[in-house]
Protein backbone atom coordinates (compact mmCIF):
# COMPACT_ATOMS: atom_id res chain seq x y z
CA UNK A 1 0.00 0.00 0.00
CA UNK A 2 2.60 2.83 0.81
CA UNK A 3 4.83 1.49 -2.47
CA UNK A 4 1.11 2.03 -4.35
CA UNK A 5 0.21 5.08 -2.80
CA UNK A 6 3.40 6.94 -3.57
CA UNK A 7 2.01 8.55 -6.47
CA UNK A 8 -1.07 9.32 -4.99
CA UNK A 9 -1.77 12.86 -2.96
CA UNK A 10 -1.64 12.60 0.72
CA UNK A 11 -5.80 12.97 1.35
CA UNK A 12 -6.48 10.70 -1.11
CA UNK A 13 -3.88 8.01 0.24
CA UNK A 14 -4.54 8.48 4.14
CA UNK A 15 -8.61 8.24 2.41
CA UNK A 16 -7.83 4.63 1.16
CA UNK A 17 -5.77 3.17 4.13
CA UNK A 18 -9.00 4.22 6.25
CA UNK A 19 -11.14 2.62 3.57
CA UNK A 20 -8.62 -0.45 3.32
CA UNK A 21 -8.65 -1.02 7.24
CA UNK A 22 -12.89 -0.32 7.49
CA UNK A 23 -13.57 -1.87 4.75
CA UNK A 24 -11.56 -4.90 3.33
CA UNK A 25 -9.15 -5.63 6.14
CA UNK A 26 -11.46 -7.22 8.71
CA UNK A 27 -13.14 -9.65 6.17
CA UNK A 28 -11.96 -12.96 5.14
CA UNK A 29 -10.53 -11.41 1.46
CA UNK A 30 -8.38 -9.51 3.81
CA UNK A 31 -6.53 -12.32 5.23
CA UNK A 32 -6.06 -14.01 2.02
CA UNK A 33 -2.18 -14.40 0.44
CA UNK A 34 -1.86 -14.11 -3.13
CA UNK A 35 -0.81 -17.33 -4.15
CA UNK A 36 -4.68 -18.10 -2.58
CA UNK A 37 -6.30 -15.92 -5.16
CA UNK A 38 -4.40 -17.21 -8.13
CA UNK A 39 -4.93 -20.78 -7.27
CA UNK A 40 -9.04 -19.93 -6.92
CA UNK A 41 -10.21 -16.66 -8.03
CA UNK A 42 -13.77 -17.47 -7.24
CA UNK A 43 -12.75 -15.89 -4.12
CA UNK A 44 -13.19 -12.56 -5.67
CA UNK A 45 -16.64 -13.15 -6.87
CA UNK A 46 -17.68 -14.40 -3.51
CA UNK A 47 -16.37 -10.97 -2.04
CA UNK A 48 -18.17 -8.76 -4.19
CA UNK A 49 -21.54 -10.77 -3.66
CA UNK A 50 -21.38 -10.63 -0.42
CA UNK A 51 -21.11 -7.00 -0.33
CA UNK A 52 -24.15 -7.12 -2.43
CA UNK A 53 -25.73 -8.94 -0.02
CA UNK A 54 -25.11 -6.90 2.67
CA UNK A 55 -27.21 -4.49 1.12
CA UNK A 56 -23.67 -1.82 0.15
CA UNK A 57 -24.74 1.30 -1.89
CA UNK A 58 -23.34 0.97 -5.44
CA UNK A 59 -20.61 3.94 -5.09
CA UNK A 60 -19.56 2.07 -1.54
CA UNK A 61 -19.02 -0.94 -3.48
CA UNK A 62 -17.09 1.04 -6.37
CA UNK A 63 -14.96 2.70 -3.91
CA UNK A 64 -13.83 -0.63 -2.67
CA UNK A 65 -13.50 -2.57 -4.83
CA UNK A 66 -11.59 0.30 -7.09
CA UNK A 67 -8.98 0.15 -4.58
CA UNK A 68 -9.09 -3.79 -4.18
CA UNK A 69 -8.43 -3.67 -7.88
CA UNK A 70 -5.33 -0.91 -7.67
CA UNK A 71 -4.09 -3.30 -4.83
CA UNK A 72 -4.25 -6.47 -6.73
CA UNK A 73 -2.46 -5.11 -9.87
CA UNK A 74 0.51 -3.76 -8.22
CA UNK A 75 0.74 -6.78 -6.53
CA UNK A 76 0.67 -8.86 -10.12
CA UNK A 77 3.43 -6.71 -11.14
CA UNK A 78 5.49 -7.00 -8.11
CA UNK A 79 4.83 -10.86 -7.48
CA UNK A 80 3.77 -12.21 -10.96
CA UNK A 81 4.88 -15.67 -9.50
CA UNK A 82 2.38 -16.10 -6.71
CA UNK A 83 -0.71 -14.16 -8.96
CA UNK A 84 -0.64 -15.76 -12.59
CA UNK A 85 -4.14 -14.42 -13.24
CA UNK A 86 -5.60 -11.16 -14.33
CA UNK A 87 -8.02 -9.67 -12.13
CA UNK A 88 -9.88 -7.11 -14.42
CA UNK A 89 -11.54 -9.72 -15.66
CA UNK A 90 -12.64 -10.65 -12.36
CA UNK A 91 -13.81 -7.39 -10.97
CA UNK A 92 -16.82 -5.80 -11.54
CA UNK A 93 -17.46 -2.43 -11.22
CA UNK A 94 -20.76 -1.10 -10.68
CA UNK A 95 -21.79 1.95 -12.53
CA UNK A 96 -21.95 5.62 -10.51
CA UNK A 97 -25.53 6.36 -9.52
CA UNK A 98 -25.39 10.26 -9.55
CA UNK A 99 -28.24 11.77 -7.67
CA UNK A 100 -26.96 15.03 -8.45
CA UNK A 101 -25.69 16.89 -12.26
CA UNK A 102 -22.88 19.24 -11.86
CA UNK A 103 -24.46 22.87 -10.97
CA UNK A 104 -22.93 26.31 -12.40
CA UNK A 105 -23.84 29.36 -11.37
CA UNK A 106 -22.73 32.49 -14.49
CA UNK A 107 -20.26 34.94 -13.90
CA UNK A 108 -22.70 37.83 -12.30
CA UNK A 109 -23.36 35.10 -9.79
CA UNK A 110 -18.99 34.46 -8.94
CA UNK A 111 -18.85 38.39 -8.84
CA UNK A 112 -21.51 38.45 -6.26
CA UNK A 113 -20.24 35.93 -4.23
CA UNK A 114 -16.85 37.93 -4.46
CA UNK A 115 -18.78 41.35 -3.60
CA UNK A 116 -19.99 39.49 -0.48
CA UNK A 117 -16.16 38.20 0.42
CA UNK A 118 -14.96 41.78 0.12
CA UNK A 119 -17.83 43.12 2.43
CA UNK A 120 -17.17 40.94 5.49
CA UNK A 121 -16.54 42.29 8.70
CA UNK A 122 -12.53 41.82 8.97
CA UNK A 123 -9.00 43.24 11.01
CA UNK A 124 -7.21 42.39 8.18
CA UNK A 125 -7.91 43.66 4.62
CA UNK A 126 -4.80 41.23 3.42
CA UNK A 127 -7.40 38.27 4.63
CA UNK A 128 -10.21 39.72 2.47
CA UNK A 129 -8.03 40.41 -0.53
CA UNK A 130 -7.20 36.72 -0.19
CA UNK A 131 -10.45 35.23 0.08
CA UNK A 132 -11.74 37.07 -2.81
CA UNK A 133 -8.66 36.40 -5.07
CA UNK A 134 -9.25 32.34 -4.25
CA UNK A 135 -13.03 32.82 -5.26
CA UNK A 136 -12.06 34.33 -8.48
CA UNK A 137 -9.33 31.50 -9.18
CA UNK A 138 -11.71 28.92 -9.05
CA UNK A 139 -14.87 30.58 -10.65
CA UNK A 140 -12.95 32.78 -13.59
CA UNK A 141 -9.70 29.79 -14.55
CA UNK A 142 -10.60 26.83 -16.71
CA UNK A 143 -10.45 24.54 -15.39
CA UNK A 144 -8.51 24.24 -11.40
CA UNK A 145 -9.50 22.33 -8.61
CA UNK A 146 -9.74 23.66 -5.05
CA UNK A 147 -6.93 21.06 -4.58
CA UNK A 148 -4.24 22.82 -7.05
CA UNK A 149 -5.04 26.27 -5.65
CA UNK A 150 -4.07 25.04 -2.17
CA UNK A 151 -1.20 22.98 -2.70
CA UNK A 152 0.38 23.45 -5.54
CA UNK A 153 -0.29 26.91 -7.47
CA UNK A 154 2.88 29.29 -6.83
CA UNK A 155 3.48 32.69 -7.92
CA UNK A 156 5.84 31.39 -10.43
CA UNK A 157 3.24 29.70 -11.93
CA UNK A 158 0.88 32.70 -12.65
CA UNK A 159 1.40 33.98 -16.76
CA UNK A 160 -0.91 36.93 -18.44
CA UNK A 161 -3.60 34.52 -19.22
CA UNK A 162 -2.74 30.93 -17.70
CA UNK A 163 -1.45 29.21 -14.84
CA UNK A 164 0.98 26.33 -14.94
CA UNK A 165 0.68 23.74 -12.75
CA UNK A 166 4.04 21.76 -12.00
CA UNK A 167 5.85 20.42 -9.67
CA UNK A 168 8.60 23.19 -9.11
CA UNK A 169 11.97 22.82 -10.83
CA UNK A 170 15.11 20.82 -9.18
CA UNK A 171 12.34 19.41 -6.91
CA UNK A 172 12.74 15.76 -6.15
CA UNK A 173 9.39 15.07 -5.00
CA UNK A 174 7.69 11.72 -6.52
CA UNK A 175 4.61 12.78 -5.29
CA UNK A 176 3.10 16.02 -7.16
CA UNK A 177 0.89 17.27 -4.38
CA UNK A 178 -2.82 18.76 -5.24
CA UNK A 179 -2.25 17.72 -8.86
CA UNK A 180 -4.74 15.13 -9.41
CA UNK A 181 -4.34 14.48 -13.02
CA UNK A 182 -0.17 15.73 -13.39
CA UNK A 183 1.13 18.73 -14.50
CA UNK A 184 -0.84 20.69 -16.25
CA UNK A 185 -1.82 24.65 -18.12
CA UNK A 186 -5.34 26.23 -17.12
CA UNK A 187 -6.62 29.18 -19.22
CA UNK A 188 -6.79 32.31 -16.16
CA UNK A 189 -9.47 35.29 -16.85
CA UNK A 190 -9.17 38.89 -16.49
CA UNK A 191 -11.40 38.54 -13.10
CA UNK A 192 -8.90 36.19 -11.67
CA UNK A 193 -5.80 37.61 -12.93
CA UNK A 194 -6.70 41.06 -11.78
CA UNK A 195 -7.69 39.72 -8.32
CA UNK A 196 -4.91 37.46 -7.54
CA UNK A 197 -2.52 40.68 -8.58
CA UNK A 198 -4.04 42.82 -6.43
CA UNK A 199 -3.53 40.32 -3.57
CA UNK A 200 0.04 39.85 -4.46
CA UNK A 201 0.67 43.65 -4.78
CA UNK A 202 -1.11 43.81 -1.01
CA UNK A 203 0.85 41.46 0.26
CA UNK A 204 4.16 42.48 -0.90
CA UNK A 205 3.66 45.97 0.55
CA UNK A 206 3.39 44.12 4.08
CA UNK A 207 5.51 41.64 4.01
CA UNK A 208 8.07 42.29 1.17
CA UNK A 209 8.32 40.49 -2.29
CA UNK A 210 7.40 36.64 -2.24
CA UNK A 211 9.29 34.47 -3.90
CA UNK A 212 8.11 32.44 -7.48
CA UNK A 213 8.51 29.06 -5.36
CA UNK A 214 6.02 30.41 -2.27
CA UNK A 215 2.35 29.30 -2.67
CA UNK A 216 0.03 31.80 -3.67
CA UNK A 217 -2.60 30.68 -0.70
CA UNK A 218 0.28 30.10 1.34
CA UNK A 219 -0.94 29.67 5.54
CA UNK A 220 -0.24 33.22 6.72
CA UNK A 221 -0.03 34.63 10.65
CA UNK A 222 1.03 37.67 12.29
CA UNK A 223 4.47 37.43 10.25
CA UNK A 224 3.31 36.86 7.00
CA UNK A 225 3.61 33.90 4.94
CA UNK A 226 4.66 30.67 6.95
CA UNK A 227 7.53 28.41 5.65
CA UNK A 228 8.69 25.31 7.18
CA UNK A 229 11.91 23.13 7.45
CA UNK A 230 11.62 19.39 6.32
CA UNK A 231 12.32 17.35 9.61
CA UNK A 232 15.64 16.27 7.88
CA UNK A 233 16.70 19.52 7.24
CA UNK A 234 17.45 21.45 3.69
CA UNK A 235 15.87 24.40 2.39
CA UNK A 236 12.18 25.84 3.48
CA UNK A 237 9.28 25.12 2.05
CA UNK A 238 6.38 26.54 2.00
CA UNK A 239 3.29 25.72 4.59
CA UNK A 240 -0.11 24.87 2.58
CA UNK A 241 -3.50 24.50 4.09
CA UNK A 242 -4.29 21.48 5.30
CA UNK A 243 -7.30 19.81 4.77
CA UNK A 244 -8.89 21.12 8.32
CA UNK A 245 -8.03 24.65 7.64
CA UNK A 246 -9.47 24.40 4.52
CA UNK A 247 -12.79 23.38 5.42
CA UNK A 248 -12.51 25.73 7.84
CA UNK A 249 -12.42 28.14 5.45
CA UNK A 250 -15.31 26.78 3.45
CA UNK A 251 -17.63 26.90 6.34
CA UNK A 252 -16.49 30.29 7.87
CA UNK A 253 -16.05 32.26 4.36
CA UNK A 254 -17.79 30.50 1.87
CA UNK A 255 -21.11 29.58 3.23
CA UNK A 256 -21.79 33.04 4.57
CA UNK A 257 -20.93 34.68 1.35
CA UNK A 258 -22.86 32.44 -0.74
CA UNK A 259 -25.61 33.00 1.70
CA UNK A 260 -25.68 36.56 1.38
CA UNK A 261 -24.81 36.83 -2.41
CA UNK A 262 -27.79 34.29 -2.85
CA UNK A 263 -30.28 36.93 -1.98
CA UNK A 264 -29.45 39.40 -4.72
CA UNK A 265 -32.10 40.33 -7.04
CA UNK A 266 -29.77 39.08 -10.30
CA UNK A 267 -27.99 36.05 -8.35
CA UNK A 268 -28.63 32.74 -10.71
CA UNK A 269 -31.11 30.21 -9.35
CA UNK A 270 -30.07 27.14 -6.90
CA UNK A 271 -26.57 29.54 -6.07
CA UNK A 272 -28.22 29.11 -1.60
CA UNK A 273 -26.84 25.43 -2.06
CA UNK A 274 -23.73 25.78 -4.70
CA UNK A 275 -20.54 24.27 -3.33
CA UNK A 276 -16.95 25.62 -3.85
CA UNK A 277 -16.20 22.77 -6.03
CA UNK A 278 -19.52 24.21 -8.30
CA UNK A 279 -16.94 27.24 -9.27
CA UNK A 280 -14.73 25.27 -11.17
CA UNK A 281 -18.21 23.48 -13.07
CA UNK A 282 -19.12 27.11 -13.06
CA UNK A 283 -16.21 27.78 -15.17
CA UNK A 284 -16.37 24.84 -17.84
CA UNK A 285 -19.82 25.48 -18.04
CA UNK A 286 -18.97 29.27 -19.30
CA UNK A 287 -16.47 28.05 -21.90
CA UNK A 288 -18.46 25.51 -23.08
CA UNK A 289 -21.35 28.33 -24.21
CA UNK A 290 -17.78 30.68 -25.40
CA UNK A 291 -16.22 30.54 -28.61
CA UNK A 292 -13.02 28.78 -27.03
CA UNK A 293 -15.50 25.72 -28.01
CA UNK A 294 -18.12 26.85 -30.32
CA UNK A 295 -17.40 27.63 -33.63
CA UNK A 296 -18.61 27.61 -37.47
CA UNK A 297 -18.37 23.94 -37.42
CA UNK A 298 -19.76 23.17 -34.12
CA UNK A 299 -18.14 22.24 -31.01
CA UNK A 300 -14.69 21.30 -30.69
CA UNK A 301 -14.17 19.74 -26.97
CA UNK A 302 -10.48 18.98 -27.19
CA UNK A 303 -9.30 21.94 -25.76
CA UNK A 304 -11.61 22.35 -23.17
CA UNK A 305 -11.21 18.74 -22.12
CA UNK A 306 -6.75 19.64 -21.81
CA UNK A 307 -7.07 22.31 -19.46
CA UNK A 308 -9.87 20.27 -17.52
CA UNK A 309 -7.85 17.39 -17.00
CA UNK A 310 -10.68 15.46 -18.48
CA UNK A 311 -10.54 13.07 -21.42
CA UNK A 312 -13.30 13.70 -23.82
CA UNK A 313 -16.02 10.90 -22.92
CA UNK A 314 -15.48 12.01 -19.11
CA UNK A 315 -16.31 15.99 -19.66
CA UNK A 316 -19.27 14.54 -22.02
CA UNK A 317 -20.19 12.39 -19.41
CA UNK A 318 -20.41 15.19 -16.52
CA UNK A 319 -21.37 18.17 -18.59
CA UNK A 320 -23.74 17.19 -20.99
CA UNK A 321 -27.09 18.88 -19.25
CA UNK A 322 -25.01 21.86 -19.79
CA UNK A 323 -24.16 21.07 -23.19
CA UNK A 324 -27.41 20.62 -24.57
CA UNK A 325 -28.58 23.85 -23.00
CA UNK A 326 -26.37 25.51 -25.27
CA UNK A 327 -27.59 23.80 -28.43
CA UNK A 328 -28.75 26.16 -31.33
CA UNK A 329 -27.53 29.63 -29.25
CA UNK A 330 -24.79 31.79 -30.12
CA UNK A 331 -21.48 32.06 -28.23
CA UNK A 332 -20.29 34.33 -25.64
CA UNK A 333 -16.73 35.78 -25.88
CA UNK A 334 -15.47 34.82 -22.32
CA UNK A 335 -13.58 37.96 -21.63
CA UNK A 336 -16.75 40.29 -22.22
CA UNK A 337 -19.42 38.41 -20.63
CA UNK A 338 -16.97 38.15 -17.47
CA UNK A 339 -15.89 42.18 -17.70
CA UNK A 340 -19.52 42.86 -18.25
CA UNK A 341 -20.72 40.77 -15.15
CA UNK A 342 -17.89 42.50 -13.26
CA UNK A 343 -19.23 45.63 -14.12
CA UNK A 344 -22.52 45.24 -13.48
CA UNK A 345 -21.82 44.35 -9.45
CA UNK A 346 -19.48 47.54 -9.24
CA UNK A 347 -22.59 50.13 -10.69
CA UNK A 348 -25.14 48.41 -8.97
CA UNK A 349 -23.93 46.76 -5.47
CA UNK A 350 -26.17 44.95 -3.25
CA UNK A 351 -26.31 45.92 0.22
CA UNK A 352 -29.59 43.94 1.07
CA UNK A 353 -28.75 41.15 3.54
CA UNK A 354 -26.63 41.07 6.51
CA UNK A 355 -23.08 39.24 6.72
CA UNK A 356 -23.51 36.15 9.04
CA UNK A 357 -20.99 33.56 9.68
CA UNK A 358 -21.74 29.83 9.68
CA UNK A 359 -21.78 29.66 13.91
CA UNK A 360 -23.93 32.62 14.24
CA UNK A 361 -26.25 31.23 11.75
CA UNK A 362 -26.05 27.84 13.92
CA UNK A 363 -27.06 29.37 17.28
CA UNK A 364 -29.83 31.65 15.52
CA UNK A 365 -31.35 28.53 13.80
CA UNK A 366 -31.20 26.73 17.00
CA UNK A 367 -33.01 29.80 18.89
CA UNK A 368 -35.42 30.25 16.39
CA UNK A 369 -36.07 26.44 16.97
CA UNK A 370 -36.55 26.63 20.29
CA UNK A 371 -38.65 29.71 20.52
CA UNK A 372 -42.30 28.65 20.10
CA UNK A 373 -41.80 26.43 22.63
CA UNK A 374 -40.78 28.72 24.90
CA UNK A 375 -43.79 30.97 24.02
CA UNK A 376 -46.19 28.23 24.44
CA UNK A 377 -44.38 27.02 27.77
CA UNK A 378 -45.27 30.48 28.92
CA UNK A 379 -49.22 30.53 27.57
CA UNK A 380 -50.04 27.53 29.54
CA UNK A 381 -48.34 29.06 32.28
CA UNK A 382 -50.73 31.92 32.08
CA UNK A 383 -53.53 29.95 31.55
CA UNK A 384 -52.92 28.20 34.77
CA UNK A 385 -52.57 31.24 36.76
CA UNK A 386 -55.29 33.65 38.19
CA UNK A 387 -54.03 37.62 37.93
CA UNK A 388 -53.50 37.34 41.88
CA UNK A 389 -51.35 34.33 41.81
CA UNK A 390 -48.98 35.78 38.77
CA UNK A 391 -48.83 38.83 40.37
CA UNK A 392 -47.49 37.31 43.45
CA UNK A 393 -45.07 35.42 41.77
CA UNK A 394 -43.86 38.09 40.18
CA UNK A 395 -43.49 40.25 43.53
CA UNK A 396 -41.70 36.86 44.79
CA UNK A 397 -38.95 36.71 42.00
CA UNK A 398 -38.54 40.45 42.65
CA UNK A 399 -38.22 40.08 46.09
CA UNK A 400 -35.42 37.52 45.82
CA UNK A 401 -33.21 39.17 43.01
CA UNK A 402 -33.51 42.59 44.97
CA UNK A 403 -32.18 40.62 48.25
CA UNK A 404 -28.96 39.00 46.34
CA UNK A 405 -27.64 42.68 45.69
CA UNK A 406 -25.08 44.21 47.93
CA UNK A 407 -26.65 46.38 50.52
CA UNK A 408 -24.83 49.46 49.46
CA UNK A 409 -26.53 49.02 45.71
CA UNK A 410 -30.22 48.41 47.54
CA UNK A 411 -29.44 51.35 49.67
Amino acid sequence: MKLHAVELSLDYAEEMARLWRREIEPRPIGELRLKEISADPSLLVAHQDELVAEGMEPNRRREIWKLMRAVLRWGRRRHPNDLRIEVAGLIELPGYGRSRLAYAADALGLERIIEAVLSRPTHDPLVALRDAALVAAMGFTVATRPSEWRLAATWGDLREDTVELQRPSGSQARRLAGLKRGAHVALLLPNASERLLAYRHALESVYGPQPPHALIFQVLDTDGPVWSRPKGGGKRVPLAWNTSAYNSWVHRIWIPARAVASQAPDAPPGMATMKFYDCRHTAISMALHSTLVMGPLGMNLHPLAAMAGHSIQTLESYYWHIIVRYIGKPPIDLRQECAKAKARVEEAPFQGAQWRSAQRSSRHRQRQKALPGRVQRWVQIRALMSPSVLLCHLTESHSRAVSALPSRIRA
